[in-house]
């Protein structure tokens, strides 16, 4: 009787001692794998970060002060939507030196109803990108915009204005499509690129 129960007791502890081995390696082993998950996630996230902050820089970056133009006095129609009517202050165009092949200028956009919207506005030729510096007000003043920041041009949908631009009258491939003159004698004698 006396031997069954010393070997039960034994058992009990060669299983308790079992248990705590297991529990610690499985611990261990668990800590580990949340590490290495961990890593794995927050690594991925800094490297995607750090990339990202990258493309950003070697995009294009935007002067925080860009040197607003004086209130236009004309502008030239250069595209019409089904409900706006795009138009360009030829005086206000502007080539902004560096590596972006940057292109600055007032645009106005009217509606049917003849509600009118102006912004400033830039667009890189190296990078197909556009960005909007300031919002006219109605006094003819500007209002810059709190932050600007460098959005994609597609030739489609509601900004289609902008690829107009880029492709019929600002750029060529990645480069500007002749000097200051020759892109405002474009656009004023309404003769895109294609043409």
């Amino acid at each position: 009787m006396k031997k069954r129960a010393l070997k039960s007791k034994q058992l009990t502890l060669s299983l308790s001692s079992l248990k705590n081995s297991m529990s610690t390696h499985l611990s261990t082993r668990f800590t580990q794998v949340a590490m290495s998950l961990a890593l794995l996630f927050f690594g991925a996230n800094m490297v995607s970060f750090a990339a990202e902050e990258a493309t950003k820089e070697a995009v294009a970056t935007p002067e925080t002060e860009a040197q607003l133009p004086a209130s236009a006095q004309r502008y030239i129609d250069f595209y019409t939507s089904p409900q706006l009517v795009f138009s360009i202050d030829p005086d206000s165009i502007k080539i902004i030196p560096g590596a972006d092949y940057e292109i600055r200028y007032t645009l106005k956009a009217t509606s049917k109803q003849g509600a009118t919207n102006v912004s400033y506005e830039g667009i890189s030729c190296n990078n197909r990108l556009k960005i909007i510096y300031a919002i006219g007000r109605t006094d003819g003043t500007w209002s810059r915009t709190r932050s600007p920041q460098w959005t994609a041009i597609y030739a489609t949908g509601a900004n289609i204005q902008h690829a107009t631009l880029a492709n019929e009258y600002f750029c060529a491939g990645t480069t500007f499509s002749g000097d200051l003159s020759s892109i405002k004698s474009r656009i004023e004698s309404k003769r895109p690129i294609s043409n």
